[in-house]
């Protein structure tokens, strides 16, 4: 962070990046929104630990009221710059190097924010929410899903003469990189209310699987198909954790009938056999369970 911090201010102060000079983002309130909208894309709980970060202070609210406040007050305005010029004859707005300034500050902090919590998204600093982005519920919410489309809005609406401006941090700013992407899987809701419903996608089943055997990487996950509202791409689903399951030796049969073995089967899932299902989950709760008294 302190080499990109060092590759940023050299860029700003040499011109290469440059708040346009027709959009006064702190008089403009339309501008204004916008630029806290765009921040407030961000989770708030998240956010907050972006601006405690760059701006070196401790806050003490996740509400998402408050934390527009404070970057409007920190990020967009700053209370050194302004006292600094307060003592000048012309109003602070008229001041073309008190503009200039501040729009280094705020393009600075921002840039720091949006870099601070891609790595810190990288390294879950924060488990939950696991979320970087909110999750859009509301209409008139700004869409942002990636640290990159991040970038991009900032750029394309505040930013002088900028291109492309991913490139030209990577290059001029010791390798600038954003990666995080939110994708719909991150964004899922993996609250089960009814087993005999809830289960029948695959999805939730396979998360299970993934925490029981400590697969961070979420390699499993990866397999699915989402939205996963077709038959087919549930039965795909279920069939990836009952793969997973067999191969760490829970042995998928059950008895029915007069001694009868029967092989559970994706389509048990699918079709929401709840008794089935029961026998199926309770065989992961023996297996696992049982492993980790053993260990002990």
């Amino acid at each position: 962070m302190q080499s990109f911090r060092i590759g940023v201010e050299r860029e700003i102060a040499t011109g290469g990046l440059a708040m346009r000079k027709d959009k006064e983002v702190l008089k403009d309130l339309g501008l204004r929104k916008l630029f806290l909208d765009l921040l407030c894309a961000y989770n708030p709980v998240w956010l907050r630990l972006g601006l405690e970060t760059v701006l070196g202070e401790t806050l003490d609210s996740v509400n998402l009221r408050f934390l527009r406040r404070v970057a409007f007050e920190r990020v967009l305005d700053d209370p050194l710059i302004s006292h600094k010029f307060k003592e000048t004859k012309k109003g602070l707005f008229e001041n073309p190097d008190y503009i200039q300034e501040l729009g280094k500050h705020t393009l600075s902090k921002f840039l720091m924010i949006v870099m601070f919590l891609d790595t810190a998204k990288q390294a879950s600093l924060i488990d939950h929410p696991s979320c970087l982005f909110q999750i859009s519920k509301k209409e008139n919410r700004l869409e942002i899903k990636s640290s990159q489309r991040m970038l991009i809005h900032f750029a394309k609406e505040f930013l002088s003469g900028e291109g492309n401006i991913l490139k030209h941090l990577g290059h001029s700013c010791n390798s600038y990189k954003v990666v995080h992407s939110q994708s719909a899987l991150d964004e899922y809701d993996f609250y089960v209310k009814n087993i005999s419903v809830d289960l029948r996608n695959g999805i939730r089943l396979t998360r299970v699987i993934e925490i029981l055997t400590n697969n961070k990487k979420r390699t499993l996950s990866s397999k699915l198909r989402l939205p996963a509202e077709s038959r087919l791409q549930k039965l795909h689903n279920v069939a990836v954790a009952l793969e997973e399951i067999s191969k760490h030796g829970v042995q998928l049969q059950f008895v029915e009938g007069k001694n009868v073995t029967k092989a559970l089967s994706n389509r048990d899932i699918v079709d929401g056999v709840r008794g089935r299902t029961l026998t199926l989950l309770w065989k992961i709760i023996v297996h696992w369970k049982l492993n980790s008294i053993l260990s002990m």
